[in-house]
């Protein structure tokens, strides 16, 4: 008696990020979302589940129209079923319920428009589950969604486990289980390997669900795919083999039963928990840009609630709403190989849909300071005009976001370097794992790059030395601070809500021969048509000090080149927005200038990546016993000339 044939379940998930490049999505288009469906439509007997989030969508609907059209007549045919879920790609569990409901009907309309019927499955950004996700899927409608072996080895699942039925509660859903050892075969080796791998029979059904770019976008993947053929003759195995049925999702959950199963933990696929040391939430620890970011978006979150029409209706309330669901696309909030926590436009893209939303929301908004309580610390917050800061009092006081609002820009989307795993790659470490060594390095040399910060770089942290220091100092992140106030806690007066003021004062040390002196600083930031901070430097001790005072900035704009300047004004510009930014100072200062770099990974390869200017006023400081001395710096944004 023969046996049944085994069950190849094929899902390819298309996605790029919000506010990533034009030409990027074009070239996605050409050399990978177009020759693969142009191959499948040579292939009738081959089906294929898909995904395409939300960006994608955009996308295609504004320039390849034609393209769903297709998409459309492959559905009809049953040749592909297409995969709902968050319509940005957010991490599911990391967002309000409301958005993620609103965000899981967005795609839903859209693929019922194309389709005529609702999507039977969901997509899970990076396959990021969380446990309370069950019901929620189970009551939009979903029947199954699809996560990894690794996530039903760590709920007790005897491997392998194709179909197994997840639970919460009183609530259930199906999990289609995507093998790992598939997503490292296909498409690297040669498709005859693929199919000898499921005749195996490893699991029923055998599940590949991965990224459609890794068919023509990663590096080397083009010319293998289509140009000689790889997948061409993988689909053409596949509808000869006998041993093998492919068919769609909705297609296997219909004959048959999911193998019984009980709560699957939070995890995700085996390399993202090696990324984020078992949970994702770990990203927002290990930067805490990603984190104050979600932290701004979910502010903006629940003032959406307050919105006029937050019922659903209203053109403003519409915009907000879609701005602040682009703002928690996950890319910019992690980092691995794909995730995009280096990548500046990302991050940038994140704070455009913050701050477009919220523009809308207050509507304009009256100037003043308020207090914002946020997990991470509190914030006091100044508006007036065509300015907005953020100020963290317990990060030395620093301003963490300075907004330019007819643009919706941030100038402080800045990054903190980290010593990432893959930069063994540029050391030449043999035991960098296989998925950085198969990407490669882009350029050589990367070892004397690395440099990692020790603080965030945020603008206006208050540095002292005892010597003026140097341009690699500041670019290496090793400035000679004989000072505790750079990281150190300011205290906040209370903000008089009517006015774009804050006061910050320090009382800390500075480090000499002969032994710690006491020094107080006292920062007045006011927003007007630019934003100014006072210092005063007081020394409340018996012996006169001597210091040399920096004040660091770092600016989210277009590079600029290493420079050294004294003056006491200093004209920058930012091609990218097309500003221009003028840093004055009431005493002749000297200005250094570095471009900052970090050597990160990307689907494309290990390489310097620009992420912002950083720049150093110094001034040489004398103060006698009990006497004050100031020092101003201002910081003007306009449209450039």
């Amino acid at each position: 008696m023969s046996k049944p044939p085994r069950t190849f379940l094929l899902c390819m998930h298309a996605h790029q990020p919000v506010g990533n490049f034009g030409w990027v999505f074009e070239r996605a288009y050409e050399k990978c979302y177009k020759p693969f469906f142009e191959v499948l439509e040579r292939h009738p007997g081959v089906r294929v589940n898909c995904h395409f989030s939300g960006p994608v969508i955009d996308w295609i609907e504004t320039n390849r129209p034609a393209f769903i059209d297709r998409l459309k007549k492959l559905a009809a045919d049953g040749q592909i079923e297409l995969l709902g879920g968050a319509y940005y790609e957010p991490i599911c569990g990391m967002i309000p319920a409301k958005d993620l409901n609103g965000q899981i009907g967005l795609m839903s309309a859209k693929l019922e428009g194309w389709t005529g019927r609702r999507p039977a499955g969901a997509w899970l950004a990076e396959r990021v589950w969380d446990p309370e996700l069950v019901p929620v899927l189970q009551a939009a409608g979903f029947d199954y969604t699809v996560l990894d072996d690794a996530h039903l080895e760590r709920a007790g699942a005897e491997p392998p486990a194709g179909w197994f039925g997840a639970r919460h509660a009183d609530a259930r859903i199906g999990v289609f289980s995507s093998l790992q050892a598939l997503r490292y075969l296909m498409p690297f080796r040669k498709p005859e390997e693929t199919i000898r791998y499921l005749r195996r029979g490893p699991a029923e059904p055998a599940v590949f669900a991965d990224d459609l770019e890794k068919f023509g976008l990663w590096p080397g993947t083009y010319a293998w795919v289509y140009v000689y053929g790889w997948l061409d003759r993988f689909f053409s195995l596949l509808e000869k083999e006998r041993d093998l049925k492919i068919c769609t999702f909705s297609r296997y959950a219909e004959h048959h039963v999911p193998r019984p199963g009980g709560g699957i933990p939070h995890g995700s696929y085996a390399e993202m928990m090696q990324w984020c040391d078992g949970r994702f939430e770990n990203f927002l620890e290990r930067y805490p840009e990603a984190g104050y970011a979600r932290e701004r978006m979910l502010a903006v979150s629940r003032s959406l609630e307050s919105m006029p029409h937050s019922n659903g209706s209203g053109a403003a309330f519409e915009e907000a709403r879609r701005a602040l669901y682009k703002a928690q696309c996950n890319c910019a909030y992690w980092h691995g190989v794909f995730g995009g926590h280096y990548a500046h436009h990302l991050r940038a893209a994140v704070f455009e849909n913050v701050l477009r939303a919220e523009r809308r929301i207050l509507n304009g908004g009256a100037p003043g300071a308020s207090l914002e309580r946020f997990a991470s610390g509190t914030r006091l917050r100044l508006r007036h005009g065509d300015l907005q800061a953020f100020i963290h009092p317990g990060l030395g006081g620093a301003v963490e976001e300075i907004d330019y609002l007819p643009k919706d820009v941030n100038l402080v989307c800045t990054v903190r370097r980290c010593r990432e795993a893959y930069h063994g790659l540029a050391r030449g470490d043999k035991n960098t794992a296989a998925i950085y060594r198969l990407l490669g390095v882009k350029e050589k040399d990367l070892d004397k790059h690395l440099h990692y910060d020790r603080h965030r770089r945020l603008c206006f942290l208050d540095h002292f030395f005892a010597e003026e220091a140097g341009l690699e100092a500041l670019a290496e992140s090793a400035l000679p601070d004989i000072g505790d106030f750079a990281g150190g806690a300011y205290e906040p007066a209370q903000p008089d809500a009517a006015r774009a003021e804050a006061v910050l004062t320090r009382r800390g040390t500075l480090k000499r021969p002969s032994g710690a002196q006491a020094l107080e600083v006292r920062k007045r930031i006011t927003l007007d048509e630019t934003l100014e901070v006072e210092y005063a430097f007081t020394n409340p001790g018996a012996r006169k000090l001597s210091f040399v005072f920096g004040c660091e900035l770092n600016l989210s704009i277009s590079p600029s080149e290493a420079a050294r300047r004294t003056d006491e004004r200093f004209r920058l510009a930012d091609e990218w927005r097309g500003l221009s930014l003028i840093l004055s100072t009431d005493r002749t200062s000297v200005l250094t200038a570095a471009p900052i770099e970090s050597v990160s990974e990307s689907d494309t390869g290990l390489g310097r990546v620009y992420q912002q200017t950083a720049l150093l006023l110094q001034v040489p400081v004398e103060l006698e016993p009990g006497r004050t001395r100031p020092y101003r710096v201002a910081l003007a944004v306009s449209h450039a000339d």
